[in-house]
């Protein structure tokens, strides 16, 4: 395997958001796609107005494969209520390591069950871009 002896640093700092709701169901949503050169993932959070706790799992899709990289709860009214704090995906899922997406790979939620109608599950990626 022949080595690239240039570093890549990120260049530009991009953020992405996405709502889910009560129309979205079950189905998986797509919260990050990899940049033309790719990226660094190193913030994902997200929060619920839900009254109503789920679980979230998060897949990485390439070359139309899917592969679950993990799944975890997302409290009720995470990060929108006092006393209840936003999810860290990166932290719960990834050990707190920042990931990489290759060009077009996208990063998937999918939520257990469909949030409650008239609430909003919220999702936030912080990433540079190659």
């Amino acid at each position: 395997m022949t080595m690239n002896s240039t570093l890549a640093f990120p260049g530009a700092m991009l953020s992405a958001s996405l709502q889910i709701a009560n129309s979205n169901g079950t189905n998986a949503m797509t919260v990050l796609t990899g940049t033309t050169n790719g990226c660094t993932v190193g913030r994902l959070t997200m929060t619920s107005t839900d009254t109503v706790a789920n679980t979230v799992t998060v897949s990485r899709v390439n070359g139309g494969v899917s592969a679950v990289v993990g799944t975890f709860p997302l409290p009720a009214t995470a990060g929108t209520a006092v006393g209840v704090s936003p999810v860290d995906v990166i932290s719960t899922i990834f050990e707190g390591v920042p990931i990489n997406l290759a060009p077009s790979e996208t990063m998937v939620y999918t939520l257990a069950t469909s949030v409650t109608s008239g609430k909003v599950v919220y999702c936030h990626a912080e990433y540079g871009s190659y």
